[in-house]
């Protein structure tokens, strides 16, 4: 499976200490260190596909405090990065 530019670049990021979340309402962001930490964060474009990295297992909720769902690269992802 080939995933764009971006999507490789999201995956990268998470395996770097980046955590991919979302607000209900809100678009889709990764924060160095993890959400609500206070590091460095970045918006993800709205049309960005982060629901294709979610259906092919490369990345998992692994925490939701309503509104906020936060997301962790699973082994898969992992291994799509080597």
């Amino acid at each position: 499976m080939e995933l764009s530019k971006r999507l490789k670049e999201v995956l990268s990021m998470m395996n770097n200490d980046w955590e991919l979340s979302i607000i209900d309402g809100f678009p889709w962001s990764l924060q160095l260190g993890g959400s609500g930490k206070g590091g460095e964060t970045k918006r993800l474009h709205g049309k960005l596909r982060i629901n294709k990295l979610i259906n092919l297992h490369f990345i998992e909720a692994c925490g939701m405090s309503f509104p906020t769902t936060k997301y962790r690269l699973t082994e898969k992802g992992k291994a799509y990065l080597k």
